[in-house]
């Protein structure tokens, strides 16, 4: 498997992460492929078929900070087709579950406003997306897990 960098329609809305080729037409997949040394940070691909179309991570837990952020990217030839719901639900459940264990009960992405498309998915899932206070030109999308988590661990 190997990773090509995103030409510049993609780089606009989503850098600076590399995309995959792909051309498999099967279900999405999902597979935890790494985690940092602290095992904080989960990151997945999602495979259609044998080749990877999409990736997404959760950062800052191993870096001490008490939310992770959500990062995605899906190939654009890809997009439109679900994939990009799909992996960021995954990663929702799978911050829910830290949060479950005692993380924080937040998850945290930053996407550009031109975004349409991420905006929208954002939206939908329930995160609340303000002007970024730092980045002009983005959103900072706060998601409250509480809804996601196990009834026995809201609180």
């Amino acid at each position: 498997m190997s990773a090509v960098n995103a030409n510049a329609e993609d780089s606009s809305n989503f850098h600076p992460h590399g995309l995959f080729e792909s051309t498999a037409e099967m279900e999405l997949k999902l597979r935890n492929v790494a985690v940092e040394a602290s095992g904080a940070d989960p990151y997945f691909l999602g495979y259609i078929g044998r080749e990877p179309v999409a990736y997404g991570f959760l950062r800052g837990w191993s870096e001490g900070y008490p939310d992770a952020f959500l990062g995605i990217a899906v190939r654009r030839e890809r997009q439109g087709q679900g994939l990009g719901r799909e992996m960021t639900m995954h990663l929702i459940r799978t911050a829910a579950a830290a949060a479950d264990k005692g993380a924080s009960h937040q998850l945290k992405l930053s996407v550009y406003m031109t975004n349409t498309r991420a905006v929208n998915l954002y939206r939908s899932l329930g995160f609340r997306l303000t002007a970024h206070p730092r980045r002009g030109g983005e959103f900072l999308g706060v998601l409250d897990l509480t809804p996601w988590m196990s009834k026995s661990s809201r609180s």
